[in-house]
């Protein structure tokens, strides 16, 4: 699945949020960092709810 993503610049950071994920939130000095924190929190999220298949939401946006 691909999620859509809100990147924004605050002073010398960035802040990441994933619009379908409630509570999906980094923030760190480089997009890079960021984006690892992200995929980390979301495979152990998708791993987690992978019995439960109605936790995890669809994608709002088409993203393909």
């Amino acid at each position: 699945m691909k999620y859509s993503m809100l990147l924004n610049k605050v002073g010398n950071n960035y802040e990441l949020y994933i619009t379908d994920l409630s509570g999906f939130v980094a923030s760190g000095k480089s997009k890079e960092e960021i984006l690892d924190i992200i995929r980390e929190a979301m495979e152990i999220h998708l791993e987690s709810t992978h019995e439960d298949v109605a936790s995890t939401p669809d994608p709002r946006l088409n993203l393909d």
